[in-house]
């Protein structure tokens, strides 16, 4: 069982898979079987099961690990956590302790298993190495305590992978992949030399909310598919998943810090839940720089012409919107493909919004993206995006088309539409993903909403990088979960909690 974070799962490897690939293909020739476990899969690999969670500190490794190690029983655990502890500043001292318990816990689940513990990769992101240096310092003492006590632990040493090894600020290239595959590898020879490997014990299952679990920490309502996307390795920046080709699949997109733009497109894979990733534009991006470093924080995208495509906007920090429009057709100076004509300011902005109030959904059902103004509080003001007969918009004003829930707030508020009925609904996001729905049946004054409290069960997962996207082109938004690096998470939504 790959165990940890995103190093586990790969992110910044060509492959998606990391360590692990060149490590399954490494075992497969030196052992009689071989068989990677988890509740997730991902990466191009041929045995892609993992446990691997971009983004997450070790309590949340802890609390996937609880479900997946005793429902897999792995005779080895190859083990690498603690970089986002660090990174996220989640109690720095005690990450070495929290280590410590996991492997504690792996052990009390897996009595006979061996877990190969790697110290971490280095981190060019500022401030970022003395953390791991220290971190790595307190190791010995964690897995020395295990030894100790007769456990199967081992300490394996990832100094090999330095800071030209890397793909990114915090995660390893394919070269950095391939000396952890070495050192896991030679970990597990001597793990056999020592004769530390036991036959694998039979386990319970997949194990809770996993990608091939019909139930789901979510509820009732929702499918967890897993790992979508492992991240963009050609590009950096702001994470979204958008309509860029009006095939109803919500598509990749980075957006650069000068507002660039590269893309993925939604391509059905397997199934219609896990997406196959293909870039429209090889060799360059959907939109080229815009502007100066910022100007990326103002794009969004959404559609104001009601073709079925999201348009590129400009929103200023004093709440004007610029737009692209999104033809699906290659501009003519081979630079601007799918982003072509510059429709110019579409909204002038409201007197007194910012930037950071405004944001677009439709709320009336008519396909075009209506402009909104957010208070602090979460209470909407809606400006009706009404075209004339030659497609100039006008917004027609519709002050308190919702007016705030209790303990709502705009940080917590998502707009998409979770129904099917094409009108976006009013979506409170909690702390720990749990999702209260006000269903659109016609906004303040007409209709109102219908309230479905818990629509989403508490997930674990945080609120600020969870929202709304349809991943598989049935009309319903699925919970997803975006992750700083790029990796995103999914659930498929099968009507939602309701009742």
């Amino acid at each position: 069982m790959p165990l940890g974070d995103s190093i586990t799962a790969g992110v910044g490897s060509s492959t998606g898979a990391g360590y692990r690939a060149p490590l399954y293909d490494d075992l497969k020739r030196a052992a009689k079987s071989v068989d990677f476990v988890g509740s997730l899969r991902t990466g191009a690999m041929p045995d892609g099961d993992n446990e691997g969670h971009p983004g997450w500190r070790i309590d949340q490794i802890a609390k996937a690990a609880d479900c997946s190690v005793p429902a897999q029983r792995p005779n080895v655990v190859t083990l690498h956590a603690g970089t986002n502890d660090l990174n996220q500043n989640h109690d720095v001292k005690a990450a070495p302790a929290r280590l410590g318990s996991l492997i504690d816990q792996v052990l009390d689940d897996d009595p006979e298993a061996t877990v190969l513990v790697a110290d971490l990769v280095p981190a060019t992101k500022p401030g970022l190495q003395p953390l791991i240096d220290a971190y790595n310092a307190q190791l010995p003492s964690v897995v020395g305590g295990f030894r100790d006590r007769g456990k199967h632990v081992a300490l394996l040493d990832m100094s090999a992978v330095t800071t030209a090894d890397l793909a990114q600020p915090a995660h390893p290239n394919d070269t950095g992949y391939r000396k952890m595959a070495d050192v896991f590898l030679d970990g597990i020879a001597q793990a056999a030399a020592d004769g530390w490997l036991e036959d694998p014990r039979s386990g319970t299952g997949k194990g809770c909310g996993s990608a091939d679990d019909d139930g789901s920490k979510a509820g009732p309502g929702w499918e967890a598919i897993g790992v979508i996307a492992p991240g963009m390795n050609t590009c950096t920046g702001r994470t979204d998943l958008v309509e860029i080709n009006g095939d109803g699949r919500a598509d990749y997109v980075k957006v650069g810090d000068d507002g660039s733009v590269c893309a993925a497109f939604n391509t059905p894979g397997a199934d219609l839940l896990h997406p196959h990733w293909v870039n429209p534009t090889p060799g360059r991006g959907l939109f080229p720089p815009m502007g100066p470093a910022g100007f990326g924080a103002g794009v969004r995208f959404a559609d104001v012409t009601g073709d079925g495509r999201d348009e590129y906007l400009y929103v200023s920090p004093e709440g004007a919107v610029t737009a692209w429009l999104n033809d699906g057709r290659q501009g003519d100076d081979d630079q601007l493909p799918y982003f072509g004509r510059n429709l110019g300011v579409i909204a002038p902005g409201v007197r007194g919004a910012t930037r950071e109030q405004i944001r677009f959904a439709d709320i009336n059902g008519d396909r075009r993206a209506d402009f909104l103004r957010v208070t602090e509080t979460g209470a909407v003001d809606a400006y009706v995006n009404t075209p004339d007969s030659d497609g100039t918009i006008h917004w027609k004003e519709w002050l308190n088309w919702a007016g705030g829930v209790q303990g709502g707030s705009r940080d917590k508020l998502r707009l998409a539409d979770v129904n099917g009925d094409r009108k976006d609904d009013y979506l409170i996001v909690g702390s720990t993903g749990a999702v209260h729905a006000y269903i659109n049946n016609g906004g303040g004054g007409a209709g109102s909403f219908i309230k479905e409290l818990y629509f989403v069960n508490e997930t674990g997962y945080p609120g600020d990088k969870t929202t709304f996207r349809d991943v598989d082109g049935d009309g319903k938004a699925d919970y997803v979960v975006i992750y700083d690096g790029g990796a995103i998470r999914a659930w498929h939504n099968r009507g939602g909690n309701t009742g």
